[in-house]
């Protein structure tokens, strides 16, 4: 049984919120509970950092906010 899915790349709130939106449908179609699926965002650029106090506050979903530092590191041409 799907619990959550893990979200990738997560630049600012409206990913989560286009995700959380889709999963409801989905929700809805199957006959399941709505927002049983759960989300996990994954911070991995400069942008989604700036982003996370919104990026959190998206959705009832979130379950957990991951930071990848090696894409992160990428992102601002660190080494």
């Amino acid at each position: 049984n799907l619990d959550c899915i893990m979200l990738p790349k997560v630049q600012d709130a409206q990913q989560v919120v286009a995700l959380d939106l889709l999963l409801t449908q989905i929700e809805k179609t199957m006959g399941f509970e709505v927002g049983k699926i759960g989300i996990e965002a994954q911070i991995e650029n400069a942008k989604g950092l700036v982003n996370i106090d919104d990026i959190a506050a998206a959705s009832p979903r979130l379950e957990t906010l991951i930071f990848g530092p090696a894409d992160f590191m990428a992102s601002i041409n660190m080494k």
